[in-house]
């Protein structure tokens, strides 16, 4: 087990393991901000495991992890409660 910060290939490996692990051959996938991320992973790595995907509030790369350590620092205080009005603004 790896401790992170993992990266998007990590991430996409995980989800393909998780389809092999249910035995689910393909599938429609819905990724939202860092799971977009890993959407166009899946799309460009595993096309043959992908019916379609539907991207939302994503990027093509990521940012700096100091654009992230704010939003750390609240989910870790506050749980994913404390990031839900921030992310609505933006």
């Amino acid at each position: 087990m790896n401790d992170g910060p993992y990266t998007i290939a990590q991430l996409t490996d995980d989800a393909i393991g998780l389809l092999d692990a249910l035995k689910i051959e393909k599938v429609h996938f819905m990724g939202l901000s860092i799971g977009g991320m890993i959407g166009q992973q899946l799309g460009a790595c595993y096309p043959e495991r992908i019916l379609s995907l539907s991207l939302c509030n994503t990027a093509s790369e990521m940012p700096p992890r100091s654009l992230w350590e704010e939003r750390f620092e609240i989910a870790r205080a506050q749980g994913i409660a404390g990031l839900v009005d921030g992310t609505i603004k933006r």
